[in-house]
């Protein structure tokens, strides 16, 4: 676990086994929050890669429910893969999500519908033209999409160190604070 400047990233006391691969963070620093660092992997039951997003959310619904929360990561998961056989969706999670309060701030900065993001984040086989969104950055209203900026890192300049591209995201603390102190989140893995 890594973390820079004035943050310090614990593992949150909640932490579920179980669940190893959704940990509850505690961010600590100038804004101190619940980050919920993703990375699905499928379901040892269903096979499902969102299944396990909903048995987490499940599980940390009382801490979802009284904290400033991030879900951020790599989901695996899109509304262009959701098929109506199958029983978990991912448009559900989002709607479940949103019944919460979440909403994905990539989605509300370039104001597009899921399924049709303009930017990959992930490319299979690192090939250009097998890319697809599948890495988000869900906050909670105390954050707002104002007061962030949002970006993602280009096919060319990363496809050598990962299929993911980093989708990361600068919260600025308050209009006042300085540049220096804003704090950055990238979800995404190499």
């Amino acid at each position: 676990m890594l973390s820079y400047g004035d943050y310090i990233f614990e593992v949150h006391s909640s932490y579920e086994p179980r669940l190893r691969w959704i940990v509850p963070l505690c961010v600590s620093g100038t804004t101190s929050f619940v980050l919920f660092a993703v990375w699905t992997v499928p379901h040892s039951e269903s096979g499902s890669y969102v299944h396990p997003l909903f048995d987490a959310f499940e599980h940390y619904k009382p801490l979802i429910e009284t904290s400033r929360v991030i879900w951020a990561g790599d989901f695996t998961a899109s509304f262009a893969f959701d098929q109506p056989s199958r029983r978990y969706k991912f448009r559900d999670f989002v709607s479940l999500l949103d019944r919460h309060g979440f909403r994905s701030l990539y989605h509300e900065q370039r104001a597009c519908e899921h399924g049709d993001e303009p930017e990959d984040t992930f490319y299979l086989y690192h090939q250009a033209e097998k890319g697809f969104h599948i890495d988000y950055i869900f906050a909670s209203s105390a954050f707002p999409a104002s007061d962030c900026s949002l970006s993602i890192g280009t096919h060319a300049i990363w496809t050598q160190q990962s299929d993911h591209m980093p989708l990361i995201c600068d919260f600025r603390d308050q209009p006042a604070t300085p540049p220096s102190q804003a704090m950055e989140l990238t979800a995404t893995r190499i």
